[in-house]
């Protein structure tokens, strides 16, 4: 009978990593030769115990990819290593000598499923010497969901199995987990503006952004602005297609406009058209705090300098224009700069 296990990948890009490469990874590992390690010194203990769980770990185990928080993410099958090995050890060996990393490089086998890959040149972004060289190979991650779904039910679980990096589960838990991984990947998710309070965020970006072209000698009224939306909208449109993604509109009932998916990438792109060079642009709320919860997967489309004119039936002309990107998007790694305040008296 398959055992079930909810899989800790710490943060979000080791989550995206394992994702795209189909395994799951851990960091647990005595100093080596060059002084690092990981959960060593007084954690030497929490070391010992995640190397014995991964003993336990068979093929045909089912995992469910997990990141703090209650959020899972897809389902997979253990497979049997994907790759020949190329060093062979064992982990009682292993734990004996507490002896990392005697191999530089290579794949090194511990059990028919567990191994450590010391030829991948992905690390920690923010920490090169953490690199999760250990893994576990799925068959697939299904069913993925690239915010996750919350599905409570750890917290039922006593304090030393919720903190091993490979969590044992109930064949039941793991069961909801999936179904409302397939819901949310099957539902048409929508957001839903907060009645009047968002659009008067629209409105006053709109205000704003009339006021800017104004002081820049252009004009801008509303049907000129939703002609450079979608002047912008077709190029940016173009732009990630030809890059091989395939995108979904999605600017009418989400706070960013592009959803695009190129094998196991996502990107959410905000668009903005401007007549003016594009230093500058407005967003609204709604915009800015998607963008910060989302930063390792924005993307910022800027198209600038588009030439206005009117057309014989009195309706605006739009063309030329030059393009910016900024990906990935970082709200905050620009000047973000309040440009207005709501006030709301109490009682």
């Amino acid at each position: 009978m398959p055992k079930y296990w909810c899989v800790n990948f710490d943060f979000e890009a080791c989550l995206r990593h394992g994702l795209h490469r189909k395994l799951w990874l851990m960091q647990y590992q005595y100093a080596d030769d060059q002084g690092n390690e990981f959960q060593g010194g007084r954690q030497q203990a929490a070391t010992t115990r995640n190397w014995r769980r991964m003993a336990e770990i068979r093929p045909g185990d089912r995992m469910v990819a997990y990141l703090r928080g209650h959020r899972f993410f897809a389902v997979g099958t253990v497979i049997p290593m994907r790759l020949p090995a190329d060093h062979e050890n064992t982990i009682e060996n292993y734990l004996a000598l507490k002896d990392s990393h005697r191999h530089a490089d290579g794949r090194v086998c511990y059990t028919p499923v567990f191994y450590e890959d010391l030829s991948d040149n992905w690390r920690h972004p923010d920490d090169p010497l953490v690199r999760y060289a250990q893994r576990i190979d799925v068959d697939d991650w299904r069913h993925t969901v690239p915010d996750g779904v919350v599905v409570k039910g750890l917290g039922k679980l006593k304090r030393p199995e919720l903190q091993m990096a490979a969590i044992r589960i109930e064949k039941s838990y793991f069961d909801r987990i999936e179904k409302a991984l397939i819901a949310a990947r099957d539902a048409v998710a929508t957001f839903v503006p907060s009645s009047a309070s968002e659009a008067a965020d629209e409105a006053a970006a709109e205000t704003l952004e009339g006021d800017q072209a104004k002081g820049q000698g252009f004009v801008l009224d509303s049907k000129l602005r939703k002609a450079l939306e979608g002047y912008a909208m077709d190029a940016a449109k173009q732009y990630f297609e030809g890059q091989g993604y395939q995108w979904e509109d999605r600017s009418k009932n989400h706070p960013y406009d592009l959803r695009c998916v190129r094998g196991t990438e996502i990107r959410y792109v905000e668009v903005k058209g401007t007549q003016t060079d594009g230093s500058e642009v407005f967003l609204t709320p709604g915009e800015v705090n998607f963008a910060r919860t989302h930063k390792d997967e924005m993307a910022l489309f800027v198209l600038h300098s588009i030439r206005v004119a009117r057309g014989d039936d009195d309706e605006w002309v739009v063309c030329g224009g030059e393009h910016s990107l900024v990906l990935p998007w970082d709200v905050d790694g620009g000047k973000l700069k309040p440009v207005s305040y709501k006030y709301t008296l109490s009682g």
